[in-house]
């Protein structure tokens, strides 16, 4: 197709052939000089929306789309391509650095998923194993997802080390959250406690330590429910109005709040680090943080009530965006395989995230199936 055909140009043209006759028979000076004045205004023209229609392309093509399209060329087009436009060397530079340079996912691939027999809520793992929380109970699986075993008892937020499986509940009549110490090795519940100060929207087992978040602080207990520290939230006051999350990696904790774009990174004594900002690629999309996991330097955050998860590199490089076909609840990743529950459903999907040799060996799969 040509340049003509591409930007519906017949009209101009024809106009402008109308110039070059004129300009070639006429035998008036003014005549001539108006009709070449004329021809010059209408190639300016036409210069000038080309280039703006490139801009256009250039400046509102989706980050996302355009890395997509780049993962499937040879190198040298790739790399030809940085000089395009600013752009497209901002997104492309940083995309190229990745997969060329360092050994972080550039994509993902929807492996598998499950029907369990009931709905489920909190998902999370020790490494070795993943834990669902279930109607009555929480379950282990391996990283297939085949069950292993079954724990009884109600729980509303779960966290698990490779020793204990620490699991609470909140009681609205009392305001009284309670907690229970579960070990793994001995497949009982080792200690209770309860605490009837705050509401609290989200713990996590770090070490030696039990980290908390409340609409209000901070605080990290070890296992006898001793409080070690505590330092304020400046968040939403209106617990209806928001939901917290928490991870920890490296001695430094990501709170992520469901009324902003952002999650935000402290350190252990709550000093401000750095921020990850989810990127809407169109000025119609507007999402909010939720649900946040982390292993091995990489962080994904689902978009709270939303179908997106942003994959980021620890230290604040975004990575790529999955779009799951389910609206997400909770996410947890374990080594390369992330895995995700969704709002009011029984179902639990498996991605795993791409590098490099794993692309290689997905299209080989790809082409063999077909």
């Amino acid at each position: 197709m040509t340049i003509v055909q591409t930007f519906n140009f017949t009209k101009e043209l024809f106009d402008l052939k109308i110039f070059y006759q004129n300009i070639y028979s006429t035998t008036d000076i003014l005549s001539f000089q108006l009709d070449v004045s004329k021809s010059i205004k209408l190639l300016s023209n036409l210069s000038k929306i080309i280039r703006n229609k490139r801009n256009v392309f250039s400046n509102y093509i989706p980050s996302d789309l355009l890395k997509n399209i780049f993962s499937f060329l040879p190198n040298r087009f790739s790399f030809s391509s940085l000089s395009i436009c600013k752009n497209w060397y901002r997104i492309l530079s940083h995309f190229l650095k990745i997969v060329f340079f360092s050994k972080l996912p550039t994509d993902y691939y929807m492996k598998d998923y499950i029907l369990t027999n009931e709905y489920v809520n909190r998902i999370t793992n020790n490494g070795k194993h993943i834990f669902v929380c279930g109607n009555n109970n929480k379950k282990c699986y391996d990283n297939n997802l085949n069950l292993i075993s079954t724990i009884d008892g109600y729980c509303r937020l779960i966290s698990v080390n490779d020793k204990y499986l620490l699991h609470s509940d909140h009681s609205f009549s009392d305001y009284t959250t309670y907690f229970e110490l579960y070990s793994l090795s001995e497949q009982r519940t080792i200690k209770k406690w309860h605490d009837n100060r705050r509401y609290i929207s989200d713990f996590s087992i770090y070490g030696k330590y039990i980290c908390i978040v409340d609409r209000k602080k901070f605080y990290i207990y070890d296992f006898d429910g001793q409080l070690l520290k505590e330092w304020k939230l400046n968040v939403n006051k209106n617990f209806m109005k928001s939901n917290l999350y928490i991870a920890i990696s490296n001695d430094e904790i990501f709170l992520s709040v469901s009324d902003r774009d952002y999650v935000q990174v402290f350190s252990l004594d709550g000093k401000p680090l750095r921020k990850l900002k989810i990127e809407n690629d169109s000025p119609d999309e507007k999402y909010f943080t939720g649900s946040i996991t982390i292993c091995n330097n990489i962080i994904c955050i689902s978009a709270y009530r939303s179908n997106k998860i942003f994959v980021f590199e620890c230290s604040g490089a975004f990575l790529f965006r999955i779009n799951c076909h389910l609206k997400i609840n909770y996410v947890t990743l374990m080594s390369k395989r992330l895995y995700v529950t969704c709002y009011y459903d029984k179902t639990i999907i498996i991605y795993d995230l791409l590098y490099n040799e794993d692309k290689k060996l997905v299209k080989k799969i790809s082409n063999k199936r077909k």
